[in-house]
């Protein structure tokens, strides 16, 4: 609902800046069409200093989450560990977070699960910190800029950048429902389950990484559009 909503925004926003276009350009004096000229210049180049500022972020956390997904094998083993018996999936950060302390206490802190999972976990912190780093250090800025020179792609790529982040809280908020997450990544690893219902049992936590680094990347292409 709030993902629909928003995109709702971004098309009436769309469709008033279209109008709004159409009618200051048919007013402009060739001195004023210089002078907005030569500020979009600008403001494109701002935007690519902008992401250049988020492609430096970005890049250590997708090295770490790399990283991280080549023991995805063991993490699978760490998620099966700690599912408890009484349910049928892993559906929520909070469970994996739970889980971590009981295998702490059971195994001690250099126990091989719980190195991972706190891996796991490690990793989804980062991407909340990254987040706010590009709520702030890019969308705000973006959303703060003289929005007269913006075109319509470029209030559009706004809009869905604002809708990304939205999702991006969403799914890295600890009590939000993984259950119904899926990435085509996840059957990579059918191997190393014995059946669906073992697959299915951990597939939402298994699919949240890929789905924020498909996030990340889309943010990216986004900012080069907006170049454009």
């Amino acid at each position: 609902m709030i993902q629909y909503e928003l995109k709702l925004h971004i098309k009436m926003d769309v469709t008033l800046l279209r109008k709004q276009e159409r009618q200051k350009s048919s007013k402009e004096s060739p001195q004023q069409k210089s002078s907005k000229g030569e500020k979009y210049a600008k403001f494109i180049q701002l935007i690519g200093r902008l992401q250049l500022h988020y492609q430096s972020q970005l890049s250590p956390s997708l090295i770490a989450m790399n990283k991280f997904t080549k023991s995805t094998k063991y993490f699978i083993q760490a998620l099966r560990s700690i599912k408890p018996h009484d349910s049928q999936r892993i559906t929520s950060l909070r469970m994996v977070q739970s889980g971590l302390a009981s295998c702490r206490l059971e195994h001690g802190d250099k126990n091989s699960w719980v190195i991972i999972l706190e891996s796991f976990l490690m990793n989804v912190q980062n991407f909340r910190i990254l987040r706010q780093q590009v709520k702030m250090d890019i969308f705000m800025k973006l959303k703060a800029l003289p929005q007269e020179l913006e075109n319509v792609t470029q209030a559009r790529s706004r809009g869905e950048l604002e809708v990304l982040l939205n999702t991006w809280s969403t799914l890295v908020d600890l009590d939000h429902d993984l259950s119904r997450l899926e990435h085509a990544s996840v059957v990579d690893y059918s191997k190393h389950f014995q059946n669906d219902l073992d697959m299915n049992s951990v597939k939402g936590v298994l699919s949240l990484l890929p789905k924020l680094s498909d996030i990340l990347n889309r943010i990216d292409f986004l900012l080069t559009k907006y170049q454009m």
